[in-house]
């Protein structure tokens, strides 16, 4: 009876102390950032604009990111899969600071490439220059121009 319980108590101990190293994190991924964007130009839109770009050649990039801070103080992140980036709700014709980051498919992130940038006024503002009220038979008369 003896010998059973050593026998089923080693079983069981090699068993846990199996389990114990097939549990451990061996996969080692890739952790070499892509490469960063080139020949970034800024096209300015009202409350906005976009970027173009040249995507690096690293064969597991996989899109691009930009981060920037708008007047409410939110921090914005847009993301996309091609060499166009578009990025708006900017409140004022001020300049702002965006980051570009490059992406890969193990989720490195490049340095990134920082630029600033000076949108056009909102279209609300432009449209709200032209706006002529107009009393009318017991109403208003609102007339406007939107480009």
């Amino acid at each position: 009876m003896r010998r059973i319980y050593y026998f089923y108590t080693s079983i069981l101990l090699f068993a846990a102390v199996f389990i114990m190293n097939s549990c451990q994190d061996t996969a080692v991924g890739d952790t070499t950032p892509p490469g960063q964007v080139t020949n970034v130009i800024f096209t300015p839109q009202y409350g906005g604009g976009y970027f173009t770009y040249t995507i690096p050649s690293d064969a597991d990039f996989l899109y691009t990111r930009a981060e920037y801070i708008i007047d409410t103080g939110a921090k914005i992140s847009k993301s996309v899969y091609s060499d166009t980036l578009f990025i708006d709700g900017f409140g004022q014709e001020k300049e702002y600071d965006v980051q570009i980051f490059s992406i890969d498919r193990n989720n490195n992130q490049s340095s990134p490439v920082t630029m600033k940038v000076v949108p056009l006024e909102p279209t609300t503002l432009a449209v709200l220059e032209t706006v002529q009220v107009q009393p009318g038979f017991s109403s208003l008369v609102v007339d406007w121009e939107n480009d």
